[in-house]
């Protein structure tokens, strides 16, 4: 999201592929991330509970939301790409209309990111206190 910000001097091809490679490479820290939180609750020798305070909830739902905005740049995006091939005019709306919301889904999402991490932080630092 803070490629278009940043890089405003570049012309708008180049921040979108890199906005997609950030995008893309966000999918794999997820994956990694979630599986690491399951096994050191899981494997302890006093298994913690999963998903049991507001900050595991805001991130199931942020990467849920995230989920939904991948698999829907990828679906829309790659067939407006491929109609676009043939038809030009004919996406330029379609394609015009699709951006804010994206751009809506994209800000609730960093939002939600920066909520999550927050609510970590309050929450590590109430168990710290025990």
């Amino acid at each position: 999201m803070l490629v278009y910000r940043l890089y405003r001097c570049c012309n708008k091809l180049t921040a979108k592929i890199l906005h997609t490679f950030l995008y893309l490479m966000a999918v794999p820290c997820i994956v990694v991330g979630t599986i690491t939180v399951f096994d050191s609750h899981n494997l302890r020798v006093q298994p913690i509970p999963n998903l049991y305070s507001l900050h595991s909830w805001l991130g199931v739902i942020t990467i849920g939301l995230f989920a939904l905005q991948v698999t829907h740049t990828l679906v829309v995006g790659f067939f407006s790409f491929w109609i676009l091939l043939c038809c030009e005019q004919g996406t330029a709306k379609f394609r015009a209309g699709l951006v804010p919301v994206h751009a809506t889904f994209g800000i609730i999402t960093f939002m939600l990111a920066i909520a999550t991490a927050v609510t970590g932080y309050t929450e590590k630092a109430f168990f710290s206190l025990r």
